[in-house]
């Protein structure tokens, strides 16, 4: 057992200094303990390697401090230093890391990590020009890296001087050759300045060297197109000559023709791009997005749209996107069933999105299709169990069907994943209520009345009902009232409000303001409905008006289905409640 302990903290220190091989690591003969006895030198050395432990698991601070009694140890060591200022400039305290990596430098002047570290402490702490200085060295001290050039470049963009660094890239591209990354670099440093025919330029060596990549000569164009230089035609037409397929150029010219104002031709390189596997769906997508908003204030682009749909139907027929963005359409122009077709055959091809089942249940509901959104709402709890939404739809179709006890088990379930949302769980009490008034349980009916208005004193659908419901049975008139006259104040000119209004006014016996809220509901349009004429023809009953009553009476027959009562009235020509 006594060698075993010996052996176990030997192999702890062996795997930390095996994992720490593939770290940045400045360890030299000069980074070596200095005149130390063989105890602090052990000493030293397992303290670096307890601090290397403890940045590796992220305990800054105790790194820190482990390295700081390295220093204390060897002072003439340079690790240590630099292991400080690596941690104080990732984490965020490079103005404190400076003199650390100074120190560095000056006990190892010829590691290239430790010149890296001084100059990115000296870029953080927002010392651009003192960075450029520490990163010119490091280029002179060691040409071979290429990071030290990038370092530099970036310190002279940061230090404002854009053709200084342009030089820095040129110095490397002659070590390295013509390469992608150093002309972008530099094209976009030139734009920048605004100096967009060098930025041309700089992708035309870039042509030279990989004539065959058509994405330089897209870069190429956009320059020119930007700037209205013809060339721009001359690069796209030679990136189709590369890649004739290249959906991507085809954009790129319907951009170019759309900025001059050829919308002919930019109208058919954007079908063409539309029509091929080069373009993503995404791309696709997102460009039908903004015909969506466009279209509706253009008319002109909505046969483009369609047109556009069209390809996107026939060239990515078996992706959910293409009927979800055609879902949305339809929806936009009220066209429901073809919304719920689309929507549907974007689940079949992709069950996992939540907002397009979501989207199928409110369709479902608008069309009044319960059993289809009893069945959706069911499948939607089963892959979603902690969206609440589809509880509420479920509980809607439930209450449709008259299973009122089933509807109010499933509305209290769903509640309780509502989260900091007070407008959907006013809905969920607003339908606690419905279901519990269906089922004749007028107490319950009401506190869920009630909890839904705390929740959302706003809620029209509630005030409206709420209020109804209280005048059919006339209990707390007042409040129904006041309820009634609050959803008119919040929705004025809706003739089901309207209705309501006049109906517990009628209530109260106040006939003469109950006739003028019901001519204001006919007049709101709705003139042939049963109910508000019923109502009218019974108010004109109480102010003494049995002709015109009845005649409102028949005109409720013609026009649908009024009370229970509505027969009797008209076959003894008197009022019944």
């Amino acid at each position: 057992m006594r060698i075993l302990r010996h052996i176990l903290p030997l192999l702890i220190l062996l795997f930390l200094v095996y994992s720490c091989k593939n770290t940045k690591s400045i360890t030299s003969d000069k980074n070596k303990p200095k005149n130390l006895s063989g105890y602090d030198k052990r000493k030293f050395d397992y303290l670096f390697i307890d601090g290397l432990k403890e940045k590796m698991l992220g305990n800054f601070a105790e790194a820190l401090e482990k390295y700081q009694r390295c220093i204390q140890l060897d002072p003439s060591a340079a690790a240590p230093y630099y292991e400080v200022a690596m941690i104080l400039q990732n984490s965020g305290r490079a103005p404190e890391g400076i003199d650390f990596a100074k120190k560095a430098v000056a006990l190892d002047p010829s590691n290239p990590w430790c010149v890296l570290i001084l100059g990115d402490c000296y870029k953080t702490s927002g010392k651009f020009s003192e960075s450029v200085l520490v990163f010119e060295k490091g280029v002179k001290l060691f040409p071979d890296r290429t990071s030290m050039y990038y370092e530099l470049a970036t310190a002279f963009l940061l230090d404002n001087k854009p053709e200084e660094a342009v030089k820095v890239y040129d110095k490397l591209e002659l070590k390295v050759g013509v390469h992608e990354e150093l002309s972008v670099s530099k094209q976009k440093i030139w734009l920048r300045s605004g100096k967009w025919e060098k930025a041309v330029s700089e992708i035309e060596r870039l042509i030279k060297q990989y004539p065959k990549e058509s994405k330089y000569y897209l870069i190429a164009g956009n320059i020119c197109s930007q700037n209205k230089d013809p060339r721009a035609l001359v690069f796209y037409n030679k990136a189709l000559e590369v890649n004739p397929g290249s959906g991507m150029a085809r954009l790129h010219l319907h951009d170019h023709y759309f900025l001059n104002k050829e919308s002919a031709k930019a109208f058919e390189e954007l079908k063409l791009a539309f029509r091929s596997e080069d373009v993503s769906i995404d791309t696709k997508t997102k460009i039908l997005l903004e015909y969506y908003e466009r279209s509706q204030k253009y008319k002109d682009m909505r046969s483009q749209a369609d047109t556009l749909l069209m390809i996107l139907k026939q060239s990515n027929p078996d992706n959910a996107q293409t009927f979800t963005i055609l879902g949305d359409f339809y929806y936009r122009d009220k066209k429901y069933p073809e919304s719920l077709d689309a929507f549907n055959r974007a689940l079949e091809l992709d069950k996992s999105r939540y907002a397009i089942w979501h989207q199928v249940m409110v369709i479902q509901s608008q069309l009044d299709l319960f059993k289809e959104m009893k069945e959706t709402s069911s499948q939607t709890m089963e892959l979603f169990p902690l969206e609440p939404a589809p509880y509420l739809f479920r509980g809607v179709a439930l209450i449709q069907e008259k299973q009122y006890k089933e509807a109010l088990d499933i509305l209290k379930a769903g509640k309780e994943f509502v989260i900091e949302n007070n407008e959907l769980k006013s809905q969920f009490y607003s339908y606690m209520g419905e279901a519990s008034y269906k089922n004749k349980e007028f107490k319950s009916a009401y506190s869920y009345f009630d909890k839904a208005l705390e929740a959302d004193e706003k809620n029209i659908t509630v005030l409206n009902n709420y209020a109804y419901y209280l005048s059919l049975r006339s209990e707390e008139l007042l409040k129904a009232e006041a309820m009634s006259k609050k959803a008119n104040e919040l929705e004025p000119g809706s003739a089901s409000y309207q209705d309501t209004y006049a109906w517990v006014l009628y209530k109260l016996a106040k006939y003469a303001d109950a006739k003028t809220w019901l001519e204001k509901a006919m007049q709101s349009g709705g003139e042939n409905n049963a109910n508000i004429l019923e109502h009218y023809g019974d108010v004109l009953f109480r102010m003494n008006e049995p002709v015109k009553a009845f005649e409102y009476w028949e005109k409720a027959k013609k026009a649908g289905k009024g009370s229970e009562f509505l027969d009797k009235k008209l076959t003894e020509k008197k009022l019944f409640e």
